[in-house]
């Protein structure tokens, strides 16, 4: 049987995969902020030249229009860029988690994940909520956990993995593929933030 550790190796790939796109992201963020540096030198030199030209009015409100309107332009372009590698990112995360539900690693994964939840609640029956593909781990389940234990469908779990409710306690816990993925798309968020690169112009 496959080890903890071949498992955590298949999500740690999944995560290099998404840093990959955070580093893309990066990379396309730099390169706008340097362009809008540019500009803001090439509109800055324009404003000197009109005004030794004696080209006065209206300047400095017409070269604070284009530098605006670069800025916002090029925060429309990474927004849009990053949205296109986000979701390019998670769909190719999707599709590896799916195919890892039909290796018989699954099998040990979703045993270990019922034992990881059974070891969190406190006595009692446990409902465990499977997606309807995965009805036939149950009994592989239900024999990994002390608890006594019954299963029900949940058609909102997509990718696989399970949730559980205690009956007594009322605890619940998401251990879904699903899940997991969302928790990824939150730290990808974080990680690859606009703020910090998009709308200044630097030195």
């Amino acid at each position: 049987m496959p080890s903890d550790n071949k498992i955590i190796e298949f999500f740690n790939a999944i995560n290099e995969d998404l840093q990959r796109q955070v580093n893309e992201i990066t990379e396309v963020a730099n390169r706008l902020k340097a362009e809008q540096t540019r500009k803001a030198k090439r509109d800055a030199k324009k404003q000197t030249d009109a005004f030794l030209r004696g080209e006065t009015a209206g300047i400095m409100k017409s070269c604070g229009r284009r530098v605006a309107a670069a800025r916002a332009g090029a925060k429309k372009e990474l927004l849009e860029r990053r949205a296109v590698l986000e979701q390019q990112a998670f769909d190719r995360a999707a599709d590896k988690l799916k195919a890892f539900t039909e290796t018989p690693d699954y099998e040990v994964f979703l045993a270990k994940s019922a034992q990881r939840i059974a070891a969190n609640f406190n006595g009692g029956e446990i409902v465990f909520y499977l997606r309807r593909a995965d009805e036939k781990y149950a009994e592989a389940i239900a024999a990994a956990v002390p608890q006594p234990c019954r299963f029900e469908t949940d058609d909102e779990i997509l990718i696989g993995g399970c949730r559980a409710v205690s009956e007594s306690s009322r605890l619940s816990a998401d251990d879904t593929l699903d899940a997991r993925l969302e928790n990824q798309r939150d730290w990808f968020g974080e990680h690859s933030g606009l703020s910090a690169h998009v709308g200044q112009t630097g030195e």
